[in-house]
């Protein structure tokens, strides 16, 4: 009869060890967190405009960066500005108009920035109109 007791009892306890050790939680996964897209809006490039268009990194005579605008662009001159390809507005310190220059195209200076150390894609502003400048280090026009 102790046998019998012995051996329920071995069995009674084998089988609710092996019920805890299956219940046991088993270490689940968690999803690896997809990185935030950031969509950029595709514009033409200043290559585009074409007309005459001209960005420059830097003049030879007086510095600056100048943006020489064609008569397609000339009644977009009321707002011009930089931006990053993802829309943040890139601090530029005066933008100089100088008139009509170089085979009478309308001519801007930036000040206060270097071509050098705007950002890949950079955004000329003019007006509601945006256009890429792939490198602004490069010559476009």
């Amino acid at each position: 009869m102790e046998l019998i007791l012995v051996v329920a009892f071995v069995l009674v306890a084998g089988y609710v060890y092996k019920r805890k050790k299956d219940k046991k939680s088993k270490p689940v996964e968690a999803p690896t967190p997809k990185p935030d897209t950031v969509v950029t809006p595709s514009y033409p490039s200043v290559a585009t405009i074409g007309g005459g268009f001209l960005w420059k990194p830097s003049s030879e005579s007086r510095g600056g960066i100048p943006a020489l605008l064609t008569p397609k662009t000339w009644d977009k001159k009321d707002h011009i500005s930089l931006e990053t390809a993802t829309g943040n507005t890139i601090v530029v310190y005066r933008i100089e108009p100088a008139g009509r220059t170089n085979g009478d195209r309308e001519t801007y200076f930036l000040w206060g920035v270097s071509a050098s150390q705007l950002p890949k894609n950079t955004v000329l502003v003019l007006d509601d109109d945006r256009y890429t400048i792939p490198d602004p280090s490069k010559r476009y026009g």
